[in-house]
C-alpha cells in the first residue's frame, strides 16, 4: 500500500509529516520512512504493508497546525467453504449406515485463516459444535467432528458455518441415514449329501427389513455346539452349497447381508439348524426337505 501526503501553496517549509496508527490505539505503525529526491517537497510517501491481523489504520496527514485524518480498513481475505462432507464423499448428497460412526471434514480458507472456533457444524437432529479437531494444509485450515451411532433421525440438511472478522460462508449437504438389511426368516437349508448343506438365499423369502440395496451375502455356518462362525461370501442370488462337512453332524446357518458404505452390514439374520445326512439316500429317494426355521436331524 502507498500513502501519500501533500501540501499547498508551495514553498519550502512546513513540510507535511505523514504517520500511521491502529485506531484507538495509538501506536505508530511506521513512521515517515520515504522521501522525494527534492529536498523542498511538499509532499511524502509512505509504502508498508498491513499487518495479517485485521484492523482499522488512521493515516495523519500534518503541516503545523493544520492536518488531516482517514481512515483505512485492512479487510483481508473473507473466509471461503471449500468442501464440506464426510472423510470418503465429495457429493452434496451423502447416504450413512445405521448405528455407524462418521466423521465430517470442513476445509476452509481466509486471512485470517479460520480457527476451531470460528467453525460451526450444525446436524439435522443434534445441537450445533464446533470443530472438534482441526489441521492447515497448503493455506487451507481442514476442520472435523465425528458423530457416533448415527440413528435414521440423524437424516437432513448438515451446515459448516465459519465466521471470521473478515466476514463469513458456509456449505450444507443433505444427508439420508439408512438402515442395514437383515433377515427376519431363517434361511431355508437342506441335506443334500454326507458332506454338503445347500442354502437357499433368495431374500424375498426371508423376511427382509432395512434397506434392500444389496451388494454382499454372507453365508454363516457353526457347530451347533460351538460358539466359532465361519463365513462364505456369495454373489449368488438362488442357492449356495457348504461344502467339506462332517456326515451326520448338525450346524447352525444363518445369513448376514450388506449394503453399499462404510458400516452397511447388517445383523446376523436368524438361525436355521440342520444335519448332515448320515448316509446316501437310496435311488429314487430323495434327502432331507428345506428348512425355512425349524431343525431337520
Amino acid at each position: 500500500v502507498t500513502v501519500t501526503c501533500s501540501c499547498h501553496p508551495w514553498g519550502e517549509d512546513d513540510c507535511p509529516e505523514l504517520t500511521v496508527q491502529h485506531v484507538g490505539g495509538g501506536d505508530t505503525l511506521q513512521a515517515v520512512r520515504r522521501f522525494p529526491d527534492e529536498a523542498n517537497s511538499r509532499w511524502k510517501a509512505l509504502r508498508f504493508t498491513p499487518e495479517q491481523t485485521l484492523a482499522t489504520l488512521r493515516f495523519s496527514c500534518a503541516t503545523g497546525s493544520v492536518y488531516q485524518e482517514m481512515d483505512f480498513t485492512v479487510t483481508g481475505m473473507s473466509p471461503q467453504v471449500t468442501r464440506f462432507g464426510t472423510s470418503t464423499t465429495k457429493t452434496n448428497s451423502i447416504e450413512l449406515n445405521a448405528d455407524s460412526d462418521v466423521t465430517f471434514v470442513c476445509e476452509t480458507t481466509g486471512d485470517p485463516l479460520p480457527q476451531a472456533n470460528d467453525v460451526t457444524f450444525s446436524f439435522s437432529s443434534r445441537g450445533p459444535g464446533v470443530s472438534s479437531e482441526m489441521s492447515t494444509s497448503g493455506g487451507k485450515a481442514v476442520h472435523s467432528r465425528t458423530l457416533t451411532n448415527v440413528t435414521s433421525t440423524d437424516s437432513g440438511q448438515y451446515t459448516c458455518t465459519v465466521i471470521t472478522v473478515a466476514g463469513q460462508d458456509n456449505r450444507a449437504v443433505s444427508v439420508v441415514v439408512k438402515v442395514p438389511p437383515t433377515t427376519t426368516i431363517p434361511p431355508p437349508v437342506r441335506a443334500t449329501g454326507l458332506t454338503e448343506l445347500t442354502v437357499d438365499v433368495q431374500t424375498d423369502k426371508l423376511g427382509l427389513v432395512g434397506d434392500k440395496d444389496i451388494i454382499g451375502k454372507d453365508v454363516q455356518y457353526k457347530l451347533a455346539n460351538e460358539s466359532s462362525w465361519k463365513t462364505l461370501s456369495t454373489t449368488e442370488d438362488k442357492e449356495v452349497k457348504i461344502r467339506n462337512l462332517s456326515p451326520s453332524t448338525t450346524y447352525d446357518v444363518r445369513l448376514v447381508l450388506s449394503r453399499p458404505g462404510e458400516g452397511g452390514t447388517g445383523r446376523p439374520g436368524p438361525t436355521a439348524t440342520v444335519s448332515t445326512l448320515a448316509h446316501m439316500p437310496a435311488a429314487g429317494q430323495s434327502s432331507a426337505g428345506a428348512v425355512a426355521g425349524g431343525v431337520i436331524a
